[in-house]
């Protein structure tokens, strides 16, 4: 299982959140679209790719899992 949103690398090599969906573990977390996802469990996301990072994502139905944002603005 995931948490729940599409991610995908901008130009930059950042990983960004394209859409959290609706009812989701990221959605109720207040994931929203745009926002830059730096590191899974402590795992640094610069120079992953977007499949390596949803491998991080994912895991049991219910495993826990920290996910550290940045948001542009804030």
């Amino acid at each position: 299982y995931g948490v729940g949103m599409t991610i995908q690398p901008n130009r930059e090599g950042r990983i960004v959140v394209v859409q959290p969906f609706t009812g989701t573990p990221a959605y109720k977390a207040g994931i929203r679209p745009g926002d830059f996802i730096l590191e899974v469990n402590d795992k640094a996301t610069q120079g992953l790719t977007s499949a390596q990072v949803a491998d991080l994502l994912r895991g049991p139905k219910g495993t826990p899992v920290q996910i550290k944002v940045a948001r542009e603005g804030v």
